[in-house]
C-alpha cells in the first residue's frame, strides 16, 4: 500500500529483434528473399518463450501479424500460421478478406493470444501464462518491433517477387496490408 492505494502490478511484455538476416544469413542484402529473417527475445510475463539462442523466426510475417493483433482478439494459430513464425514461405490472397493475405509456413514459432479488454489487452501463452497490460503500451511495443524490421527490411519495391501474377499480387497485398494497419495505429 502507497498513501492509502494498492499498487498496480505492471506485467511485461518485450518483443525485441536481437539480430536480422536474409535466409542465407551471408551478411549480403537478397532481393530474392522475400521474408526479414531473425532471432528475437519475447517474455510474456515471467514466461520467457524465445531468446536470442533459439530458432531464427521470419520477422516480417510476425510485424503484420502483430499489426493484426492491434485491432483484433487473436487466439492462437490466429492467421493459420504462430504469432512469431518460423517460415511464411508461402503468401496467399484471402478470398474471405481481400484486404489482407494469408501467411502460411511450418508450425514452429512463438505463439500467445490476444484479447482486448477496453484499453488492456490480455495475453495468454500455450502454457497458461496470462497478463493484462495497457493497450497503449502493447501498440507502442508491436510499433517498436515493427519499425526495426521494416528499417532492416527496406523498401519492398526493391525485392525481386516472382514472375507469376498471383504471387506477386499477394506480395503486394501483404506490404499493403503492413503499410494500412502501421498508419492506423502510428
Amino acid at each position: 500500500m502507497f498513501n492509502g492505494m494498492r499498487s498496480k502490478k505492471i506485467e511485461t511484455f518485450e518483443i525485441n529483434v536481437k539480430r536480422q538476416h536474409w535466409i542465407k544469413d551471408d551478411g549480403q542484402y537478397d532481393p530474392h528473399d522475400l521474408c526479414s529473417h531473425g532471432k528475437v527475445y519475447v517474455q510474456i510475463g515471467m514466461e520467457v518463450l524465445n531468446t536470442e539462442n533459439d530458432l531464427s523466426l521470419t520477422l516480417s510475417a510476425a510485424g503484420l501479424f502483430l499489426l493484426r493483433s492491434l485491432q483484433n482478439n487473436c487466439d492462437f494459430e490466429e492467421f493459420d500460421n504462430l504469432m512469431v513464425p518460423c517460415c511464411g514461405n508461402f503468401i496467399s490472397l484471402n478470398d474471405e478478406d481481400p484486404a489482407s493475405v494469408i501467411v502460411q509456413g511450418c508450425r514452429e514459432g512463438v505463439d500467445w493470444s490476444t484479447k482486448h479488454r477496453d484499453d488492456m489487452v490480455e495475453l495468454e501463452t500455450p502454457s497458461g501464462t496470462k497478463v493484462l497490460i495497457p493497450f497503449d503500451r502493447y501498440r507502442n511495443t508491436v510499433l517498436r518491433f515493427v519499425c526495426e524490421v521494416e528499417s532492416f527490411y527496406g523498401p519492398p519495391e526493391n525485392k525481386v517477387s516472382s514472375d507469376d501474377d498471383y504471387f506477386r499480387l499477394a506480395f503486394e497485398r501483404f506490404w499493403l496490408e503492413w503499410r494500412d494497419l502501421k498508419e492506423r495505429w502510428t
